[in-house]
This record gives C-alpha cells, sequence and structure tokens, in this order.
C-alpha cells in the first residue's frame, strides 16, 4: 500500500502490567500491534498458539485484549496470554509510520 512503517518489539522481560501498559498506550495512539503466541501453558490459548494476530482494542477492567484472527474477533485474557519464560514464548510488535 506504499506506507512504510517502524516496528519495535514490546520487551518479552516486562511484568504483565507493564505489558499490557505498554499495548493500552499503543492502542489508544490509534496505532496496530502484532501478536505472535509460539508457546504457551494455558489450554484456553491453543488454538492460538504459533499464530499471528492483530490486537484491535484492550478492557482494563477484565485484563483482556482483543484479537482480530480467523476471521473473527476474540477477547483473551492478557494474564493469559503474556506467558514467557520457563519454555514459553509470547510476542508483541508494534508498527508507526515510518519517520513519525
Amino acid at each position: 500500500r506504499g506506507v512504510l512503517l517502524d516496528a519495535r518489539q514490546v520487551d518479552t522481560e516486562l511484568d504483565t502490567a507493564d505489558a499490557m501498559e505498554a499495548v493500552t498506550e499503543v492502542i489508544d495512539e490509534g496505532l496496530p500491534l502484532a501478536l505472535l503466541i509460539l508457546t504457551n501453558p494455558n489450554p484456553d490459548i491453543r488454538e492460538y498458539t504459533w499464530h499471528w494476530m492483530t490486537i484491535i482494542g484492550y478492557d482494563r477492567l477484565k485484563e483482556t485484549v482483543t484479537v482480530a484472527t480467523h476471521g473473527r474477533t476474540h477477547a483473551l485474557n492478557f494474564r493469559n496470554v503474556w506467558v514467557n519464560g520457563g519454555g514459553y514464548k509470547t510476542g508483541i510488535v508494534h508498527f508507526w509510520p515510518k519517520g513519525a
């Protein structure tokens, strides 16, 4: 589409609260985030592992992120999603227009 973007990964060493704060800041700026859950111990997340999806919203009170994938939107408990360490890996990348 002719749009040049810069990207940055959310630090995987952040605790859940700080990672959620990073997500909400980017969403509030109107910028997209890509979520990749490589491995995760929670069985509720199983259908989302080894899969890229777009984070399009959040609910602070419920501690959920809304993702768009499989042609629908899904609310995922962020505490279940953000698991890094012990062999588990989740990554989030955010994008913004180059030079902005």
